[in-house]
């Protein structure tokens, strides 16, 4: 068994099996938050191609799973992220370091014009 599939079947059995926003059936697909490479659940074809698109903070089905993601206690790094992306998550993790932050303080530097 390749350490895709041993840590899809890890997620499922602690997160559980099926969509968990829409709660369709079958294995699905196993999401990973694109920034930090953390997986988050096992989520249909559907709703995986969809969540990070969503724009609503409450009352919406797609905002609650982001906001409380059911395999974050897990604290499992999605395989197989690309070179660049790991590097990037590990530099994160060390300096805690926070992409929306770092963000902003870009907005704000192309601003003032620093």
């Amino acid at each position: 068994m390749s350490p895709k599939t041993r840590q899809r079947w890890k997620v499922a059995e602690q997160a559980g099996f099926g969509c968990a926003v829409c709660g369709g059936a079958g294995l699905g697909v196993m999401d990973h938050d694109p920034f930090t490479g953390l997986i988050r659940g096992m989520l249909c074809t559907h709703c995986n191609n969809n969540v990070d698109l969503c724009p609503h903070a409450v009352g919406c089905r797609w905002g609650e799973y982001l906001d409380d993601p059911p395999a974050a206690h897990l604290g499992l790094v999605y395989p197989r992220l690309s070179a660049t992306v790991q590097r990037t998550l590990e530099r994160t993790q060390e300096r805690c370091w926070d992409p929306m932050l770092f963000a902003d303080v870009q907005a704000y530097r192309a601003r003032r014009g620093l």
